[in-house]
């Protein structure tokens, strides 16, 4: 049974890496056409246009189902795909210049994945927004607006996988638990810590898959870990020392059994929650960590840095399979994997998001590995055709020659030869008394 599970290891090691060749060669991308491209494009073919201004993108998300893509630019504008279709080209988009009033950027978008067109975004305000998508109208509307203190500023919100709390993150440190089944009513209220250093601050936070556990990452390096029980209430559980510096992004594994935290110090650790103790150390960055992904299988993890790359790395060892680098001319990277494939978008020259993907018969591994075997079957099935064929062809020439034998060629002195064998062998005829010659006496 280990021999086996070693011999499957492998063989998702060597599919992922191939997935990961595809991915990171140019000839498999192609630009998403929003708004950013127009701008960048009719300012870069202008004369007397000015410089393109810097609008990264501060929030990115995938629905978990794969149907919407949401992203937010420093400029305040909102922008939601439909993904109806494989290529950008052909989906339908909703545009909001200024989406949660002026000189306000929204920081944080969460999905909602109990309503497949519902998410709540905050813009370091005391409000969180729900919005509802409609495709069908081309419209965005506001279902529920969540205000807080006056002086609170939410600059996080989240939901959990089972869409039934939406927790929200102040800059004093407050985390504020709503229950999303009861029209957003306020079920806790915790406070972190009671003095505002800057190594106490909460600088990333996630969910685990169950909804039972929230884990929050310190700006001192600490990992601390609360529990929701069953009335809602969030009790401090533990809390460790995870990494020297800051951490500034969690991910939890898609089976829910790992959790990857990355760090200005430029570490990556792989934790397994039954014990909470280090699986893996990636230390091979080289530096400080900003964002973290992990592909739809949970195999291949991407590690976006501030010098502009994405490393992407097998998840059960650690190996480095390959990196990409990205365009100097942005402010800051932005990635996000598909839900469903292994395909991702980030954010390249002046902003502009591109889309990286693999040929539609190679989504993920098991995909590739499928088509892997096609192509095997139908290469042993043509060499047996062509062996096949050639003793045919062998027989047919064995079984024309057995029926078509040569006719010996007859030789002139072959028939007068005969002829003299023939006379020598004629018995005398017999006399009568018609004849001349007479007939021998009879003894």
């Amino acid at each position: 049974m280990l021999g086996f599970e070693t011999e499957f290891i492998e063989t998702t090691d060597k599919l992922s890496e191939k997935l990961v060749k595809l991915l990171v060669e140019k000839k498999n991308s192609d630009v998403i056409e929003d708004d950013r491209r127009i701008h960048v494009l009719s300012r870069s073919r202008s004369r007397f246009a000015a410089p393109v201004a810097k609008d990264e993108v501060l929030s990115m998300e995938f629905h978990p189902a794969g149907s919407y893509l949401a992203y937010s630019r420093i400029d305040g504008s909102l922008t939601v795909w439909s993904l109806e279709y494989e290529s950008f080209t052909k989906c339908k988009r909703i545009y909001l210049e200024d989406a949660c009033g002026a000189d306000k950027a929204i920081h944080s978008i969460s999905w909602n994945p109990y309503h497949i067109g519902q998410f709540a975004t905050s813009s370091n305000s005391n409000s969180v927004i729900i919005w509802n998508v409609d495709f069908n109208n081309n419209h965005l509307s506001v279902v529920k607006r969540i205000n807080i203190a006056k002086k609170l500023k939410i600059y996080n919100c989240l939901y959990d996988n089972s869409g039934k709390y939406l927790i929200t993150v102040t800059k004093n440190e407050e985390l504020h638990l709503f229950d999303t089944t009861k029209e957003y009513s306020l079920k806790a209220v915790f406070k972190l810590n009671n003095n505002s250093n800057e190594e106490d601050l909460i600088k990333s936070i996630c969910w685990s898959n169950s909804s039972s556990h929230i884990f929050i990452g310190l700006g001192s390096g600490k990992l601390k870990v609360l529990k929701v029980n069953e009335e809602g209430q969030l009790i401090p559980q533990l809390e460790i020392q995870a990494h020297r510096t800051s951490i500034s992004c969690l991910k939890m594994h898609k089976s829910g059994k790992f959790l990857i935290s990355g760090g200005e110090d430029g570490i990556s650790s792989i934790w397994d929650l039954s014990t909470l103790v280090c699986k893996i150390t990636i230390t091979n960055i080289g530096a400080s960590i900003t964002n973290i992904d992990i592909s739809s299988t949970g195999t291949i993890l991407a590690i976006c840095t501030s010098d502009l790359k994405v490393k992407f790395y097998e998840f059960n060892s650690g190996k480095l399979y390959d990196s990409l680098k990205c365009s100097d001319s942005t402010a800051s990277l932005s990635f996000a994997f598909y839900p469903d494939k292994c395909w991702f978008v980030f954010s390249d020259s002046d902003e502009i998001l591109k889309r990286r993907y693999t040929p539609s018969h190679s989504k993920t591994e098991m995909s590739l590995w499928k088509e892997e075997q096609r192509v095997k079957r139908e290469s042993n099935m043509r060499i047996k055709n062509q062996v096949y064929d050639r003793r045919e062809r062998d027989q047919e020439k064995s079984n024309t020659a057995r029926r078509v034998q040569p006719q010996k060629r007859e030789r002139g002195w072959d028939r007068d030869k005969d002829n003299i064998v023939n006379k020598r062998e004629r018995l005398p005829q017999r006399g009568s008394r018609f004849s001349n010659r007479p007939l021998k006496p009879r003894i």
